[in-house]
Formats: C-alpha cells, structure tokens, sequence
C-alpha cells in the first residue's frame, strides 16, 4: 500500500510520505507487524479577514505649538478638555494570508509473511509442543519419586548396618 499512497501523494504534488511502524515481539523473540501507517503533510496559504481596531489620535490643529502642549498639560487644578485632540476608535478588516498545514493520513494493510528458518508455531504445532511439555513434566515427576524412594531404601539399609555394628561391638 505504500507504493499506492506515495504515487496517489505525487500526483497532488505533496511529496514523500512518512511511514510509521509498529512492531511487536512475541515471547519466542520473533517480531512481527503490527500497524503501519503513511502520512503527508501539506502546507497551504488562505486568506483570511480579521478586524482590526484602529486606534488613531488626528491633530484638528497642526499649528498648536510645543508650549501650548506644555501649559494644556500642566494645568494643575482644572480640569480643561482639549478639543484639539480626538481619539477615534474604528474596526477595519484586513486581508491577511496565514499559512496552514493539513495531515493527510492513510492506514496501510499488513501483509505477513516469514522468511528463513525460524517460523512462528501454526495452532496444531503449539498444541503438540504443549501435549510433549506436560509429557516431560510427567516423566521428571516419576524420576524424581523413583529416585526419593531409591534413597529412602539405602539410607535405611545404613541405618540397618550401623545398628549391626553397634549391636556387635557390646
């Protein structure tokens, strides 16, 4: 599916894709996929209005001079309003370009296959290495109590001859 995408990607005109990989290791150490997915990320410019308020301060007189602006300024206890000034609030909209990124994302399917020596266990083979596990454990079992009662006999038989020994040496 990789290929498919890429090509698919080209012909936009949106370049490579990235791939994402997920693996996944068994506890027999064999690894194996398990999501793969594809990605392109295409960047694009929009136009868009936004409003802006303008904050203007328009001179009605461009003839005050630097010592009327003083003495307007500095009058201490009065309150004057200056009517040379006006503040205007206005909302202006603005065309701007900003630069926006889209993800194009695509989930590939994951084709399995094994290569080499070293395979995973089909259904039958697990269940016949489960049948031969327990088999061995049952053999083990019965060794070991063999060998407990083949000890439990000699330490007895010595038991039996040092009790001899003793009896003899009185």
């Amino acid at each position: 599916g990789v290929v498919a995408f890429a090509k698919e990607m080209a012909d936009k005109g949106l370049g490579k894709p990235k791939l994402s990989l997920q693996f996944e290791l068994s506890a027999s150490g064999i690894t194996a996929l398990v999501k793969a997915e594809a990605a392109v990320e295409e960047t694009y410019t929009v136009e868009e209005e936004v409003e802006v308020e303008d904050d203007g301060v328009t001179n009605t007189t461009e003839d005050e001079s630097e010592e009327e602006k003083k003495n307007n300024t500095e009058a201490d206890g009065e309150n004057k309003t200056d009517d040379s000034h006006e503040v205007k609030k206005e909302k202006k909209t603005i065309k701007v370009q900003k630069e926006k990124k889209r993800l194009h994302k695509k989930e590939l399917t994951v084709d399995t296959y094994h290569v080499g020596r070293v395979t995973p266990y089909s259904a039958e083979l697990l269940a016949a290495s489960k049948a031969k596990l327990l088999e061995m454990a049952r053999n083990d079992k019965e060794r070991m109590m063999l060998e407990e009662a083949k000890n439990r006999v000699e330490s007895y038989i010595y038991y039996i001859k040092n009790k001899l020994t003793d009896d003899e040496e009185e």
